[in-house]
């Protein structure tokens, strides 16, 4: 089933937008035009002041988007904000880098104690974005229904049994996909099992949109879930990926014997406002798809 033409042209004016208005002309809050520039509260150039910008304008972007992009303002007008987010992200330094600027121990378990919690920032300024389209709706007059990542009935007659299942499923997608798609260089240790080395930024970009897709895909699909679900695990990955494998032990022995830009765990080597961003993306475009899969399949039983 082919997408009408002006819902494309729908689709590609909310990207534009998005890009053109955060990640471009936006770019001057978090980085720089020359030297080193992560977009991140560790080693980066985002203030306070700049922080609450940054959230007050995905709002605006979320509110103007659903009357540009109306009668799919609640589909379409989300896809602003995480697309300028990735550019942003895509524009950043490494958490490489950012490991070389920080190569001593305490510094490194310092870095991700800031880390684990930051990706609830960039979530949130999504969250933003998602707000600015519901009300919209409000404003328009139009019945105030949650219509984006709708939901049809779980998996168990439980709501909260739901809930649990989709995180779960969705935390499980996502994390074998990213550790098996963002793949650099790899070595083994005796002690951490095996290290892996700093991925280029086009496979983060494939490795996080593809396991995010596969999350959106699998809840929609087998469990009748929302997309908002692997959103969510969007801002959750990194906090357990820290918690999990950071710790004076594994830190340690990574800092005595290997290179800043090896990792212990390939998601830890991916900044948060990159897996956020192309979270969202991934998890919007694999409900959208399963949703299109799903007519198919049923228009081709008919």
């Amino acid at each position: 089933m082919e997408l009408p033409f002006l819902v494309k042209l729908r689709i590609a004016v909310s990207l534009a937008a998005g890009v053109v208005l955060i990640g471009i002309l936006g770019w001057p809050m978090v980085g720089s035009s020359d030297g080193i520039s992560i977009v991140s509260f560790v080693g980066g150039a985002i203030t306070n002041s700049n922080a609450v910008v940054i959230t007050v304008l995905a709002f605006a972007i979320g509110l103007v988007m659903y009357f540009i992009c109306w009668p799919y303002g609640s589909q379409i007008g989300v896809l602003s904000v995480p697309a300028g987010l990735c550019v942003w992200g895509m524009r950043s330094d490494s958490m490489g880098t950012l490991m070389q600027m920080n190569p001593a121990l305490e510094q490194r378990l310092l870095v991700f104690s800031v880390l684990k919690w930051e990706p609830l920032f960039w979530l949130g300024v999504c969250m933003a974005g998602f707000l600015g389209v519901l009300v919209g709706k409000l404003v328009s007059g139009n019945k105030f229904v949650v219509e984006i990542g709708k939901e049809q009935k779980g998996f168990s007659s439980n709501k909260f049994a739901n809930m649990g299942i989709f995180l779960l499923v969705s935390g499980i997608v996502c994390y074998i996909l990213i550790r098996l798609l963002a793949q650099d260089v790899r070595l083994d240790d005796a002690e951490l099992g095996s290290v892996v080395g700093q991925p280029e930024k086009g496979q983060i970009v494939f490795a996080v949109f593809a396991a995010f897709f596969g999350a959106g895909f699998v809840v929609k699909k087998f469990f009748g879930g929302s997309y908002m679900w692997p959103v969510v695990i969007s801002g959750l990955l990194t906090g357990v990926s820290v918690l999990i494998y950071v710790n004076q032990g594994s830190m340690g022995r990574l800092c005595e014997h290997f290179p800043a830009v090896f990792f212990i765990s390939p998601i830890l080597a991916i900044l948060p406002i990159q897996m956020v961003s192309l979270g969202i993306l991934g998890a919007i475009c694999g409900f959208w798809s399963a949703v299109r899969y799903s007519n198919w399949s049923e228009q081709r039983t008919e």
